[in-house]
């Protein structure tokens, strides 16, 4: 499983591309198949991934500059 945190900065957008995933967050439990999205706001905190699959991980940060960070993640 992967964990991650969506602090205050930003938000975090899950897109799950291949196999199944289940998000747990806040002791809820979402799950995700191919071609589905989770869409966490900024602030929701601590969240694992877990499953065979592998998603396309989006967030924005902030450095010198503004710029998108997009991650393809594969987790097995």
């Amino acid at each position: 499983s992967a964990s991650l945190n969506a602090d205050n900065k930003s938000f975090h957008s899950l897109l799950c591309l291949e196999g199944e995933a289940t998000v747990t967050c806040n002791g809820q439990n979402l799950s995700m198949t191919k071609g589905e999205s989770i869409f966490l706001p900024a602030g929701t905190g601590a969240y694992t991934v877990s499953g065979t699959c592998q998603f396309l991980f989006t967030t924005f940060k902030e450095f010198s500059y503004k710029s998108w960070t997009v991650v393809f993640w594969k987790q097995e």
